[in-house]
């Protein structure tokens, strides 16, 4: 359910008509529902490239915060976690991984919209 403080910011705030705002509901929901299609893609991507690396895609919610895991030493699993940008993490993703040894890496840097590919290969 949309939040009408939204609404509200978005028409004092940002100068939205009233008229638009369900139009700027409609679209906002679109954009969320395409940007977790985009971390779909990417992941089914990056299993192309990494699995012939050894590593395992976690899809869906196999392994908590964890998209890929490979077989490190008699010991140890190398985990991995992907997000398509720098600052589309949110906390409770941060926090899982914190005191663990899950690897984080992302596809572009918000600000700059550069890319991230070639740090791809550190994991």
């Amino acid at each position: 359910m949309p939040d009408t403080l939204v609404s509200f910011i978005l028409n004092v705030y940002f100068n939205v008509p009233e008229d638009q705002l369900d139009r700027a509901k409609e679209q906002h929901l679109l954009s969320m529902a395409a940007e977790n299609i985009v971390g779909d893609l990417l992941e089914r991507y990056l299993a192309k490239i990494l699995e012939p690396k050894g590593w395992v895609w976690c899809a869906g919610s196999i392994v908590i915060a964890v998209d890929f895991i490979m077989r490190g030493d008699a010991t140890k699993w190398n985990l991995l976690q992907i997000k398509n940008r720098d600052n589309s993490e949110n906390s409770s993703s941060k926090k899982v991984r914190d005191g663990t040894e899950i690897q984080h890496w992302f596809r572009t840097f918000a600000k700059t919209g550069e890319t991230n590919w070639s740090h791809l290969d550190d994991q």
